[in-house]
């Protein structure tokens, strides 16, 4: 600590001079932005490797029962992976055992067994702190067609 202190010392009329001789402006600045989206969604989720794998999760669907199958009998990854069947998203996937028993996500298979259901969660945090409810999907998850 001594020694960061004394380099501080030692730096400080140096940065001082250079922040001094930096110059400014109140004159008026236009910036351009770009923006570039990257699909997050479960449904825009896919991964392909050279023509060899197409992964995805399946769609949601509510009366769905997941397979519970994740690898096949040569270890490969069986696509779509039906086990992450929530229709606002998972939390706290990953764990040996669910984080909040009882609002999972209807799979027993590591590692989605114990993520957490996104919308059944929300509704939870929001009774407890007398939130009002917020309407799902939420506005920024979705995009123009």
């Amino acid at each position: 600590y001594a020694r960061l202190e004394s380099i501080g010392e030692l730096a400080a009329d140096t940065i001082h001079a250079l922040w001094e001789a930096t110059p400014t402006s109140s004159a008026p600045l236009t910036l351009e932005t770009v923006t570039h989206g990257i699909p997050t969604a479960r449904d825009d989720i896919r991964v392909r490797r050279a023509g060899t794998v197409d992964w995805r999760y399946k769609a949601f669907d509510p009366e769905y029962v997941p397979d519970e199958q994740i690898y096949g009998p040569d270890g490969e990854i069986l696509s779509p992976l039906d086990e992450f069947n929530a229709e606002f998203g998972g939390a706290f996937c990953g764990d040996d055992t669910p984080l909040i028993p009882g609002v999972d996500i209807g799979s027993d298979t590591f590692p989605y067994s114990s993520c957490v259901d996104v919308g059944t969660i929300g509704l939870i945090i929001a009774n407890f702190f007398d939130l009002p409810e917020i309407e799902l999907p939420l506005a920024e998850s979705l995009r123009a067609q």
